[in-house]
């Protein structure tokens, strides 16, 4: 019998969401993004204190794929984008316990441009991405405890970290070392949904994925 790795109590420097909605089909009619769709998500929006200086136009986009319009709500940490092959949903630093308020904003601006430009769901999209610091000494290295491969066979000098990474269909698993924070490391879950799955559906998955990666790890966040 092996003993449980002790956890480790780590903090969260930053962290990110991203919710994203392929449509069936690409989106032509430009005059009406800027007109209809910009009207149909402020009016959407207002309840969010949202105001004209809040959205903006992507200036001199050198494709199609890169037109756009976004809308940044107070405070800066959501931001919503739709464009004429998908619309998104950025949040910076979420928690869980904000989950129902950040459902509720990406459900608004999705169904306001599916009504106005009258595209449908192909495909849905969730990103989560979490750097992680310890709040005693680093933590890089403790990827290494699942690595089988006995690294000290390369050369050079001794390893500072590991990372592992899992990828299937609809979904992808990544721990890496923190780019951004020395000594962190970096937690990603990219899950991909057909359209009739819910967005409570979805936010349960991914925390049921954090919990699992962080499991797996023995890392405890404050």
């Amino acid at each position: 019998m092996t003993d449980t790795p002790t956890k480790t109590l780590a903090r969260v420097p930053y962290s990110f969401f991203e919710y994203r909605a392929e449509y069936q089909e690409p989106f032509f009619e430009l005059q009406k993004l800027y007109s209809q769709v910009a009207a149909s998500i402020y009016q959407a929006y207002k309840e969010w204190n949202i105001r004209l200086e809040n959205i903006t136009f992507k200036q001199n986009p050198p494709n199609l794929a890169e037109v756009s319009l976004s809308v940044t709500f107070p405070g800066g940490r959501y931001v919503f984008n739709a464009g004429l092959a998908g619309a998104s949903f950025n949040v910076s630093n979420p928690y869980w316990e904000e989950a129902d308020a950040i459902l509720k904003a990406v459900d608004t601006g999705i169904s306001a441009v599916r009504g106005s430009m009258g595209v449908s769901v192909k495909l849905q999209r969730a990103v989560l991405g979490i750097h992680l610091q310890a709040k005693t000494g680093p933590i890089a290295g403790r990827v290494g405890e699942l690595v089988r491969v006995d690294h000290n066979l390369l050369s050079g000098k001794s390893s500072k970290g590991f990372g592992i990474s899992v990828y299937k269909e609809d979904l992808a698993w990544v721990i890496d070392t923190s780019a951004q924070y020395p000594g962190g490391l970096f937690v990603k879950i990219d899950r991909l949904f057909e359209p009739k799955v819910s967005l409570s559906e979805i936010a349960s998955l991914l925390n049921n994925d954090e919990k699992k990666l962080l499991e797996l790890i023995s890392i405890e966040v404050e």
